[in-house]
């Protein structure tokens, strides 16, 4: 009973495909229960007794808002939802962990949703491949039209598309000022396309992220920088 939001991922082997389910619960718990195969009616088999916990959230207080896996590698991605802050039970942000469970990065969400770079969201979409440099990379989405942030899965922002209603305008294609559903995938061919919209609903393709470079440089962490950065753990 505790079980709540779930996301399924499937990879290909040999003819058939094995679906494996990954339940995120209220206790913090992100629980994975293994596909058993098909039945005598071809549906897929699931034994909640084969269940196990494949990931935690590291201070055992955030709630999971949406989980995405990647079929390849079995990384998860999920969320602390947008609006958990509001009732005291979680700092928003980004999360990843890598197969065996523990956390491979996290992004730290902030309260103002808007501000470029964010990653604030009730939802995960992808992973996807990007078709350059970047690799795979993630999206959030938000259900009252704001931008979608692009993420590599190692944890990089490289991006966000869409308008966010707060900058003004009026409301078009890329932008709803209303509840809105999002999806981002790649085509056959290789297009990145974001489907947006409510009352209409608008696909989008996503261009230049194959002219995304990565790149090294020396990173200066002063002691001042530091003490900002655990007072923001402290808040």
């Amino acid at each position: 009973k505790e079980l709540g939001h779930w996301a399924v991922y499937w990879t290909t082997g040999g003819v058939a495909k094995d679906f494996n389910v990954y339940l995120g619960s209220t206790n913090n718990r992100i629980v994975k229960v293994p596909f058993g195969g098909w039945d005598e009616a071809g549906l897929p088999r699931y034994d909640i007794g084969t269940a196990a916990v494949v990931a935690r959230m590291p201070d055992g207080r955030h709630e999971f808002g949406a989980i995405a896996v990647d079929p390849d590698t079995a990384q998860i991605f999920t969320v602390a939802e947008a609006n958990g802050w509001r009732w005291g039970n979680q700092k928003p942000g980004l999360y990843s962990f890598r197969a065996d469970g523990s956390l491979a990065w996290r992004i730290a969400g902030n309260e103002d949703l808007r501000p470029m770079g964010n990653i604030n969201g009730e939802c995960v979409m992808g992973p996807v491949e990007s078709g350059g440099e970047a690799g795979k990379i993630v999206a959030t989405t938000q259900w009252h039209g704001l931008h979608v942030p692009l993420i590599t899965t190692d944890g990089i922002f490289i991006g966000r598309v869409l308008r966010d209603p707060a900058a003004g305008g009026d409301p078009g294609p890329d932008m709803f000022r209303g509840e809105c559903i999002q999806y981002l995938n790649r085509l056959d061919d290789g297009r990145v396309i974001l489907a947006h919209g409510k009352n209409a609903h608008h696909l989008f393709q996503i261009t230049g992220l194959e002219t995304a470079k990565r790149f090294a440089q020396a990173l200066v962490v002063t002691p001042a920088d530091a003490e900002r950065a655990a007072q923001g753990l402290r808040e």
